[in-house]
């Protein structure tokens, strides 16, 4: 089974509008083991929605998903325009027309404008869902062999509408379900990670490999689609033997748990600190917002020289043991930089236990200085910690 997602709504082209709908509806229809092979976003214009869903259905799908526009406002056209395209007329519920009555009487206690109707308003023989979170239903309707399944926009209403009703549609359209795997990974690069699995022979195999990069990371995706979830996990666990025969070295995790999760797990109860050389916490209040939370306790900001003024010591290995004794800490990572210069900066990361000793370093090129991208800089920082693990 095929489906196609069209997200309606001038608000989602301009960008006023971040369009959750979409993902949403991708996890769900992954889920069912339904074909999933294009979506796209339309504005409030009846003809450019006409053409949306003619493409849709040119090439290739069954079911057409429309988000958006089931209101009562004089731009709420999805239903109409939907009905339009099927060849479709659109006539009053009474009970759907009496349920919007007791909804809006909770709300307003004068006469409702006669516009407001049109939500009760649907194709003959059309599957009703109740929008318990909002006014305007949605509703399946068919002709023939083409169908188009509106729901409303606001991502409240559309997910508890799935949840609660439209779900049975999806479990009877489902053709076995997609079952994946994510290998996640550090220290290797989206290009070398394909270039290393490409001798893998998906032709034998019901798997499919999908890589990907994000912040400091990366990542491969094994998915397969199957009636039967023992026999979809058996060729998932033959896919990993040979996905770690090639890049296990690299793996941090299998699953859901990020960098920061597995080091913070790596380094349990030890107290941390950290110092900055670029005389700004905002790395230290970066870590904060993470999980390794719990193991960076303390901070020190500031040029060495400075520092060392101020707890009256000479070298770093002093600086460190002083820090450490004071806070109780046992260990301290510092953040030096090395060159600063317009898209040309080095640095380093290194740690140093209590009693001074540097246990590992890490030299860094970037684009920008450490302290302004924080957020990368603690996936290098996590990075430096679980490839020093051992």
């Amino acid at each position: 089974m095929n489906v196609e997602v069209i997200c309606v709504g001038t608000e989602l082209l301009l960008g006023e509008v971040l369009d959750t709908n979409s993902f949403y509806l991708a996890k769900i229809l992954a889920a069912h083991g339904l074909n999933h092979y294009y979506r796209s976003v339309v504005g409030d214009n009846p003809q450019r929605m006409k053409g949306a869903i003619q493409t849709a259905f040119e090439r290739g799908a069954d079911v057409v998903i429309m988000c958006g526009g089931l209101g009562p406002t004089q731009d709420d056209l999805t239903k109409q325009v939907a009905a339009e395209y099927l060849g479709l007329t659109l006539s009053e519920d009474p009970l759907q027309r009496q349920l919007i009555e007791q909804k809006y009487a909770r709300l307003s206690e004068t006469k409702l404008p006669e516009r407001i109707y049109v939500q009760a308003a649907f194709p003959p023989a059309s599957q009703i869902f109740p929008n318990d979170n909002g006014t305007a239903p949605g509703c399946l309707m068919k002709n023939g062999e083409k169908s188009i399944l509106v729901l409303p926009g606001p991502p409240k209403e559309l997910e508890l509408m799935v949840e609660r009703y439209v779900w049975t549609c999806f479990a009877q359209w489902q053709n076995g379900a997609v079952y994946s795997r994510v290998f996640n990974c550090y220290g290797l690069g989206e290009s070398v990670m394909e270039s290393r699995l490409a001798d893998i022979d998906l032709t034998q195999s019901p798997v499919t490999l999908a890589p990907y990069a994000s912040e400091g990371t990366s990542r491969v995706r094994a998915s397969v689609k199957a009636s039967d979830e023992q026999q979809a996990q058996i060729a998932l666990d033959n896919m990993q033997k040979q996905i770690e025969a090639r890049i296990g070295e690299a793996i941090y995790s299998v699953g859901q748990k990020t960098l920061p999760e597995v080091v913070s797990t790596q380094l349990g109860a030890i107290r941390l600190g950290i110092i900055d050389t670029s005389e700004s916490a905002q790395l230290f209040w970066q870590v904060q917002a993470t999980v390794l939370a719990q193991q960076f306790a303390e901070h020190l900001t500031g040029p060495f020289q400075q520092l060392f003024e101020q707890l009256q010591v000479n070298t770093l290995p002093q600086l460190i043991q002083r820090f450490c004794h004071h806070f109780q800490l046992q260990g301290v990572v510092v953040f030096e930089m090395q060159q600063e210069q317009q898209d040309d900066c080095h640095y380093q990361i290194s740690y140093y236990l209590a009693s001074g000793i540097q246990q590992w370093q890490v030299q860094v090129q970037s684009l920008v200085p450490y302290h302004h991208q924080p957020e990368r800089t603690v996936v290098k920082l996590a990075g430096a910690f679980w490839q020093h693990r051992n």
